[in-house]
């Protein structure tokens, strides 16, 4: 069992050039739970959201890229 098997991973920025590519790298590693986080009900520029996001996906890791 690998680092990223079963991982509940956010990505925000996830649709950029960068995160496409991160994206494709977790699925290949087995990163099963994979949240884009470039979602019109999350603006991250907006704390409330952002702690919103984090009760509501409870990610084990966030890559932020936006």
């Amino acid at each position: 069992m690998g680092f990223w098997d079963n991982k509940k991973v956010t990505v925000t920025g996830g649709k950029g050039f960068l995160g496409s590519y991160i994206l494709e790298k977790l699925q290949q590693r087995g990163c099963k739970n994979i949240v884009v986080a470039n979602l019109p009900e999350y603006n991250l520029t907006n704390m409330t959201d952002i702690q919103r996001m984090y009760r509501e996906q409870k990610p084990d890791i966030v890559i932020h890229l936006a």
